[in-house]
């Protein structure tokens, strides 16, 4: 597995969905987006990006990025940007249920290298196949501080 560092990632016009559910049940649910984006009138523009905090009541947040207008609510929130800069990252390929593999790495080599991880992992959609779940293409990115004291 190929660990690149000093990665960044730009997103811009965000709909953030925070709900509460296991990730395992990510798969069927994240390629139906397109199809429910419709209904508000919105477009998918980039890949969808997700993360996790089981300390929060709602412990998944998705974020899509999306072409056309909406207003914020109790379901969904907009966010003009998503910026995330000095990461390390890594790609998952294979089943989504070994993804916590490709994370362990990842935050293995951090501790490695005396990285300090100032982010939880994000997570973004390359490959998504609710019918085959064993064929998936993920990217991985942690935030790490820049600076070494």
């Amino acid at each position: 597995m190929q660990i690149l560092e000093q990665q960044a990632l730009y997103l811009y016009d965000l709909l953030s969905c925070r709900i509460q559910m296991p990730r395992a049940r990510l798969p069927e649910m994240l390629p139906r987006i397109p199809e429910q984006l419709g209904t508000l009138g919105l477009q998918q523009n980039g890949r969808i990006l997700f993360t996790e905090d089981p300390a929060q009541e709602r412990n998944i947040e998705i974020l899509i990025p999306v072409r056309g207008e909406f207003a914020s609510c109790a379901q969904y929130e907009k966010k003009p940007v998503f910026k995330l800069i000095n990461a390390v990252s890594a790609r998952h390929e294979g089943s989504f249920s070994a993804l916590a593999k490709t994370e362990q790495q990842l935050l293995q080599y951090a501790q490695e290298k005396a990285y300090q991880v100032i982010t939880e992992v994000y997570y973004s959609i390359v490959r998504m196949n609710a019918g085959n779940p064993e064929n998936c293409i993920i990217d991985l990115y942690i935030g790490v501080n820049y600076n070494i004291l």
